[in-house]
């Protein structure tokens, strides 16, 4: 087989995992900026004590992070 056909073969694969991350990486960062909108909303429409409040902040923070993580490998394939 021709080594061009090989590589031009294995350039379409490569962008094809490229897509599927992208999309896949593009729906997890959804997911988590909804679940953040969630936490949000929990606050703003309950009472809670201070031991709640460090929930609220401790699950704030934890989405971030792995939104951060998210936006780490996401920016490259861009």
């Amino acid at each position: 087989m021709c080594k061009a056909k090989i590589y031009s073969e294995q350039l379409l694969e490569i962008y094809s995992d490229i897509k599927h991350d992208f999309e896949t990486l593009t729906n997890e960062l959804s997911q988590v900026d909804l679940y953040e909108q969630d936490v949000l909303h929990m606050i703003e429409n309950g009472k809670f004590n201070a031991s709640d409040g460090y929930k609220f902040a401790k699950m704030i923070y934890d989405n971030r992070i792995k939104r951060r993580e998210i936006k780490n490998e996401l920016e490259p394939l861009q």
